[in-house]
């Protein structure tokens, strides 16, 4: 838990960045109310460090909650709706405490805008270039093997499905990985240069699922310097084109290239995998698997099959009884 806490270091700071910035319009609003300088400060600044405090509790139970994990974005989107309803608190003036009532319903507009399918109608896109490194105590042939995405049985991303070369390009493979729901991300890479048990470079092209659904391309590279004979250094880089915005600035928040990396590690080693985001998100399709697996091999109960369930576990204990009617006890 506290690797995934650390990773959420920037998330802890920016929120805590922008509400600082709101507190001083907070309390010029309180102030160009009526209320005297000094309770106004007292009263911004004491409601700002408690709207903090809730948004970091609210963090770290989005960290621990599977089905809450989306919600950690609400701590920066409630920041901002904090500073924007602030400043029009001073600049249109009004009930105080009508603005600040209306700080979730901010966050929730922001949230849709920022995050939400609107993200894709914001029509700049940037080149996101992502770089990490990370040391795997293991023979860098054993870390070349689960590193290559044509072995899905090797691979250490427990999530691809399958691996499936072109039939007219050679260098050319077809990806599945598992997104949960049943679904899966199709992904096409291209190997642009390779040198056995050294690295690979290559060309992806595909959907993702993440904010909205959209069409991805760039390029990934993984390069393995060993170190001596036990262990191996690897370099990740990824450069993913005509990103969208909130991909980028999520990216950034989360940290996820060290995230990616520290999971690369843990799956490798056959660790947990719970303290990063990444692996949370794995182990969860996994378990979403492992479920729907085991509810279509359970038999269905009719009611004939019922009845001939309870007829034989009355046999079984009637005739248990009768055997054994020391294990009564009165």
């Amino acid at each position: 838990m506290m690797t995934l806490l650390l990773l959420q270091s920037r998330r802890f700071g920016l929120t805590f960045a922008i509400l600082l910035l709101a507190a001083p319009i907070w309390v010029l609003a309180l102030s160009l109310e009526g209320m005297p300088l000094s309770d106004a400060a007292w009263t911004a600044f004491s409601a700002i460090g408690g709207l903090y405090l809730a948004l970091a509790g609210l963090i770290v139970l989005a960290l621990r909650v599977p089905g809450l994990r989306g919600w950690r974005v609400a701590a920066e989107t409630t920041a901002l709706a904090t500073v924007i309803l602030g400043l029009l608190a001073v600049l249109l003036p009004g009930p105080t405490l009508g603005y600040a009532l209306c700080i979730p319903s901010g966050a929730a507009a922001i949230w849709i805008a920022l995050y939400g399918p609107l993200s894709r109608l914001i029509p700049r896109r940037v080149t996101l270039r992502e770089n990490a490194r990370v040391h795997i105590p293991l023979p860098h042939q054993m870390v070349w093997r689960m590193a290559l995405p044509t072995r899905p049985a090797e691979h250490w991303d427990p999530l691809l499905r399958s691996s499936v070369q072109d039939s007219e390009d050679v260098d050319t493979f077809h990806l599945e990985y598992a997104c949960g729901g049943g679904e899966t991300d199709a992904v096409t890479v291209t190997m642009l240069e390779i040198e056995p048990n050294r690295g690979y470079r290559y060309l992806f092209q595909g959907e993702t699922s993440g904010v909205g659904r959209a069409f991805v391309q760039g390029y990934h590279r993984i390069v393995l310097t060993p170190d001596g004979d036990e262990a191996t250094w690897v370099e990740l880089s990824r450069q993913t084109e005509e990103c969208l915005l909130a991909q980028a600035f999520l990216s950034w928040l989360d940290r996820m290239p060290e995230d990616y990396a520290r999971f690369l590690r843990a799956s490798t080693l056959g660790e947990s995998m719970d303290g990063t985001l990444t692996g949370l998100h794995r182990l969860a399709v996994l378990r979403e698997e492992l479920g729907r697996k085991r509810k279509l091999k359970r038999p269905k109960l009719t009611a004939q099959r019922g009845s001939a369930i309870l007829r034989a576990a009355a046999a079984e204990a009637g005739a248990l009884l009768s055997r054994t009617p020391s294990l009564i006890s009165w």
